[in-house]
């Protein structure tokens, strides 16, 4: 119910508009969904709404996986670094990394997403 409200809003708040994103992007049913929201022209009637749905997805994901991180210890595969990378130049970075693979495309954004952040920031063995 809440993630139908959150993508309606971001719907609605794009309506009309002149766009590089897509009014379905914001469902992101995929990796190339994530990417086009995670990577809109800031000229875009629909950047605000676009960005700030990518930030929301991205730390909602994390913020999810450090929950269950905590919740079943010994299973981490992710493990950030210090001096942490701004979430601007996360996202960028994920964009760029993700962008050649074609193959992921299709996928599921957040194994995209996780795929990024494991070849990024692997734990140590």
């Amino acid at each position: 119910m809440l993630r139908g409200s959150i993508v309606a809003l971001a719907m609605l708040a794009c309506a009309g508009a002149a766009q590089a994103a897509e009014e379905e992007d914001f469902e992101v049913k995929d990796t190339s969904d994530l990417v086009m929201l995670c990577s809109v022209d800031p000229a875009s009637e629909v950047y605000t709404a676009a960005i700030n749905f990518c930030h929301g997805f991205a730390v909602g994901a994390f913020q999810y996986y450090s929950t269950l991180e905590t919740l079943a210890p010994g299973n981490k595969f992710v493990c950030i670094t210090e001096p942490r990378m701004s979430r601007n130049d996360a996202i960028a970075a994920f964009v760029e990394w993700v962008k050649p693979k074609t193959e992921l495309h299709g996928q599921p954004a957040v194994d995209s997403l996780f795929a990024w952040l494991t070849a990024t920031y692997p734990c140590p063995k």
